[in-house]
């Protein structure tokens, strides 16, 4: 090889150096690397939550004492208020005596979609409702 060609490659590579130096070569973009940081500094800050173990779920169970009783003050007052706003002894099932034929009905939680009564519908009906619900 010549001179020259030696002194070229000889440049080259002390120019690659020097561009080495100041941007190290790596496998990822330096704005993924720049993310991978932020990310360990957050989770250095921020810890992530661990789910317990078992041992510590019971643990906690047992630290927590007396057992769940009813309320039956409560369940009372609930049971006046539905009776109050509801009628829940009669219009608890749909039958033939609360549900006329040609009504319109609608599901819960659906207001666009309803249907209305007709032969097919409430031949499916009972006569009465079962004394079992009435009190």
């Amino acid at each position: 090889m010549s001179p020259c060609g030696r002194a070229r490659r000889q440049t080259s590579r002390g120019a690659m150096a020097v561009l080495a130096w100041k941007f190290p070569r790596t496998r990822l973009p330096m704005g993924a690397s720049a993310l991978c940081v932020v990310v360990l500094c957050w989770l250095y800050i921020f810890p992530v939550y661990r789910l317990p173990n078992e041992k510590e779920i019971v643990q906690g169970v047992l630290q927590q004492g007396t057992a769940w009783r009813r309320n039956q003050t409560a369940a009372r007052a609930f049971r006046k208020q539905m009776e109050d706003c509801c009628d829940p002894a009669h219009l608890f099932a749909m039958t033939k005596m609360n549900s006329p034929m040609g009504k319109s009905m609608w599901y819960d939680g659906e207001f666009l979609y309803s249907f209305t009564i007709d032969n097919s519908t409430y031949s499916l009906f009972p006569q009465m409702q079962s004394s079992s619900f009435v009190k």
